[in-house]
């Protein structure tokens, strides 16, 4: 399994590389600049940085040495797929309890995002789904920070047990969202799509691993977003697997 965390701040137009906080987080010790890695997600698979003019992004760990690891920068929100960031496809194992940083330079005064998944294994499994379910919330959010969204699923799920072998969050401004199971400190999740159109019109590649949670109808887990701005409206496309 893994998590999605997030580093994001106001940042003022940068000659060179600027450190910027993580976002608070309910499951990971962060001071200032830092967030310390947990021994259950030690694996770096994945990392990007989004800005409007973002010109550089890197994340940085002791055991890291001089090599800092360069990441992917975006301006256009619709072009970020997971499969392509270098750590999907050649992760890097970090030692517990250690920071993590996260450095940026942009070209103007504007809010930054760096999204980094933490994994307490090298790659992701796929797994086969019985249905889809689309679930919706209506929770305004806190622009910048994590909130809760309880869902509601558009029709009655039938008795059982179902396992998430992925899902879409969707959100006008969203960045990541991520489950909260209903046991456990862990929050796999993924990137947003902006509209209904915009995820079911491209490859599922973005939304698609066995999280490991699984629930009842009467236990479906909340999901947190981190939205750009104070959306009011959020869908969530679930790929589920009857256990």
């Amino acid at each position: 399994m893994w998590d999605v965390v997030v580093f994001s701040e106001s940042q003022d137009a940068s000659a060179g590389f600027t450190a910027f906080a993580p976002v608070s987080d309910d499951v990971y010790a962060t001071s200032g600049d830092d967030l310390y890695i947990k021994r259950s997600a030690r694996y770096l698979i994945g990392a990007f940085a989004f800005g409007e003019t973002v010109a550089r992004a890197r994340v940085v760990t002791p055991s890291m040495g001089s090599l800092e690891r360069e990441v992917p920068i975006f301006r256009t929100f619709g072009n970020i797929r997971l499969v392509d960031l270098p750590h999907f496809r050649k992760p890097d194992l970090l030692e517990e309890n250690e920071p993590l940083n996260f450095y940026i330079q942009n070209g103007a005064a504007e809010q930054d995002y760096g999204v980094v998944l933490l994994s307490s294994v090298p790659r992701l499994s796929k797994g086969n789904w019985d249905l889809v379910m689309r679930f919706t919330g209506s929770t305004t959010l806190t622009a910048n920070a994590w909130t809760k969204v309880s869902l509601t699923p558009d029709i009655t799920l039938p008795e059982g047990r179902y396992r998430i072998v992925g899902f879409i969050p969707i959100s006008a401004n969203g960045i990541v969202a991520r489950i909260v199971p209903v046991e456990g400190a862990r929050r796999p999740g993924f990137i947003c799509a902006r509209t209904e159109y915009d995820a079911l019109s491209k490859s599922l590649d973005n939304w698609l691993a066995d999280t490991g949670i699984v629930f009842t109808p009467r236990t479906v887990p909340k999901i947190e977003f981190l939205s750009a701005a104070a959306d009011t409206s959020e869908t969530v496309i679930m790929f589920l697997k009857r256990v």
